[in-house]
């Protein structure tokens, strides 16, 4: 009997376990249990981590930028023409620019063209040439870019599926709005690495050539307008009259200061006459220096003469 019992009880306990197991899915977890464990979909096993985990094949994303310098015939012309060749080539025109006057104008044109194209869309642009002074061309690999916004944009999803479940889960206003934030977050993450990944898929796909456009001939005149002889001859007179205007003025102001520098010049000239005087007398005093010591100069032996 008391075996009985025990079974009987046990049984009973092993069908409330079930019950439990089997009846709703339990409260709603808390708002930071929640956003933690969204955060941890992102290191969950199965998640990308990395560009070259992705296990998936994308073809090199090469972003080519050509420069043009070229001495053309007619600039603004040639502008047309290249504007027309981006189009006829499936490309279109980002910029364009002109600058000076008509006839010594400077061109700018900035133009796409598909990848495929570039090459002969340059070739038709250097046949519009006088000749080409400069090109240059660069390339950007931005392969390793693209495969790692991809796999942070698979990362971001599977984040973003799990705060719509939990959203799905919430009870109470507070753990709606605290997850709606989280959510709201993510979300703006994954549209700022679509459109990078966008503009990276653009830009591969078509080329930027950028032509730079010069005149082949200098617009420079042999004679410069507004030349006239006769001018010429006004400005030399004018120029003749000013030169005499000078000396007057300098006479007229030689004239009027005369008071000053009369007596400074003539007292100038008395003090460099004795000046003159003071050395001429004291070389005099240095010659006659051995006769007043009492010393007859002696006088050098006469030759002898022929006579002798």
């Amino acid at each position: 009997m008391a075996v009985r019992t025990l079974l009987l009880m046990a049984l009973a306990l092993f069908l409330m376990v079930v019950a439990a197991c089997g009846g709703s899915e339990g409260p709603v977890p808390t708002s930071n249990q929640q956003v933690r464990d969204a955060q941890d979909a992102k290191g969950a096993p199965g998640s990308t981590g990395g560009g070259a985990s992705t296990g998936t094949s994308v073809d090199r994303l090469i972003v080519r930028t050509v420069n043009l310098t070229m001495l053309v015939k007619d600039v603004a012309g040639t502008v047309e023409t290249v504007a027309t060749i981006a189009s006829d080539r499936g490309g279109f025109v980002l910029s364009t620019q002109l600058t000076g006057e008509e006839d010594s104008r400077y061109g700018y044109i900035s133009i796409r063209v598909p990848t495929e194209q570039t090459d002969a869309a340059l070739a038709q642009l250097r046949g519009l040439a006088v000749r080409v002074e400069t090109e240059r061309s660069t390339a950007q690999d931005a392969t390793e870019e693209y495969v790692d916004l991809e796999s942070t944009l698979k990362n971001l999803e599977a984040t973003e599926e799990q705060y719509l479940s939990l959203m799905k889960r919430a009870t109470t206003v507070e753990d709606t709005l605290k997850v709606q934030k989280e959510l709201t977050s993510i979300q703006g993450q994954i549209e700022q690495i679509k459109g990078r990944m966008q503009y990276l898929e653009r830009t591969s796909a078509t080329s930027l050539i950028i032509v730079e456009m010069r005149p082949a001939t200098s617009p420079e005149p042999l004679v410069q307008p507004g030349w006239s002889p006769l001018e010429t001859a006004k400005n030399s007179i004018r120029g003749l009259a000013g030169f005499g205007q000078s000396l007057a003025d300098f006479a007229i102001a030689l004239v009027i200061w005369s008071p000053v520098w009369v007596p400074a010049g003539i007292g100038g000239w008395f003090l460099m006459r004795w000046l003159s005087r003071m050395a001429r007398d004291s070389g005099r005093g240095q010659g006659a220096g051995p006769s007043a010591s009492g010393q007859t100069p002696t006088r050098p032996p006469s030759a002898p003469s022929d006579s002798q």
